[in-house]
């Protein structure tokens, strides 16, 4: 993903926000894929209706090279990614949209974005970009070697400073054991 625009060509589910119709959601779904992202978003419309995504069970092999749920929509507004639970890959949640407009009004919370190599990826410049992103609750691998990953290349490998960039709600601080974790998750 990094440098690279959308590489990901399949998804076990791939939906387009571009609908006006109502808010799209994605709940209660199991899926495990070797090769595609879990849950893809697009569009390209200048505004979206809203997206809900709840509930899904997604799991990726570990050599798998995309993303648990992957965004490339342009520019969103009014998304809930809720109680998801996620395994392996090469990134949790990933925001990968060209231009990189801030996301507008998301909720990402009591998630677990487990054995993957980085939970969060922004194609956004700098945190400024996702003040109107609340991240709360979620739950990821202490022993992840990349917590936040930039489309710049530039990483954020220590869980307190992922915790300093992205406020400390952002990861749960209980502990919990996690047969789909290859550590503790916080």
């Amino acid at each position: 993903m990094p440098g690279s625009e959308r590489p990901a060509v399949a998804a076990g589910i791939y939906f387009d926000i571009d609908d006006n119709f109502s808010v799209i959601t994605v709940k209660g779904n199991r899926m495990k894929l070797s090769e595609a992202d879990g849950i893809h978003v697009r569009g390209n419309y200048e505004l979206h209706p809203g997206a809900v995504i709840e509930n899904n069970n997604i799991e990726l092999t570990s050599d798998n090279p995309n993303a648990q749920i992957k965004f490339t929509v342009m520019n969103s507004q009014h998304v809930r990614i809720i109680s998801n639970r996620a395994s392996g890959g090469a990134f949790g949640l990933a925001f990968d949209a060209v231009p990189a407009y801030p996301p507008i009004d998301y909720v990402v919370t009591d998630n677990e974005f487990l054995n993957t190599g980085c939970p969060f990826f922004f194609s956004h410049a700098e945190a400024r970009e996702l003040s109107d992103l609340k991240l709360e609750a979620n739950k990821v691998c202490t022993d992840s070697p990349v917590y936040i990953q930039w489309k710049s290349g530039e990483k954020v490998t220590s869980f307190s400073a992922a915790e300093k960039l992205l406020g400390e709600k952002v990861l749960s601080n209980k502990s919990v054991s996690n047969p789909h974790c290859l550590g503790m998750c916080i």
